[in-house]
């Protein structure tokens, strides 16, 4: 991973809370919740079957979306 890109990772951490304790990173990116970009840059599709108890997930009509931003983040600079 670019310093840049770890560099960054460290500034989201500080600046959020994460009911999940940054799982997510503390695994390697290897426990990340399922999502999709789909262009736009404040909110990635959530593929998560059940994202209800998630604080990040926001449901509009049918559509389930992230709005975590280290989830964002990684998705659009590790295509993870």
């Amino acid at each position: 991973m670019k310093e840049t890109v770890a560099k960054r990772i460290n500034e989201l951490i500080g600046k959020m809370t994460c009911p999940k304790d940054f799982s997510c990173v503390e695994s390697g990116f290897a426990l990340l919740c399922k999502a999709k970009n789909f262009g736009d840059r404040r909110f990635l599709e959530c593929l998560d079957p059940d994202p209800k108890n998630c604080v990040f997930s926001l449901t509009f009509e049918n559509s389930k979306y992230c709005q975590c931003p280290l989830r964002r983040y990684i998705k659009m600079n590790l295509h993870e």
